[in-house]
């Protein structure tokens, strides 16, 4: 069983995770295990780790990369 790594700004709705779970099996065509993270620091959004392939979908990485393209740097 493929082990996923869920974080979330906010904790997630038995619905949310579902919709993650459905995703998932359709991406890989396999039931996951999900685990699930919380870190308000993403502000919003989420990130998903499967294996060593990160996708992120978080707000934190989206205001870094606008700052980036601004040339202010990453917020601390």
């Amino acid at each position: 069983m493929m082990k996923i790594l869920v974080t979330s700004a906010i904790e997630l709705t038995a619905a949310q995770m579902s919709k993650i779970q459905k995703a998932v099996t359709k991406k890989y065509g396999s039931e996951a295990k999900i685990s699930t993270v919380v870190n308000p620091k993403l502000i919003g959004g989420l990130t998903i780790t499967v294996g060593s392939r990160q996708f992120d979908g978080s707000l934190r990485s989206k205001i870094d990369q606008i700052k980036k393209m601004l040339g202010e740097g990453t917020i601390s």
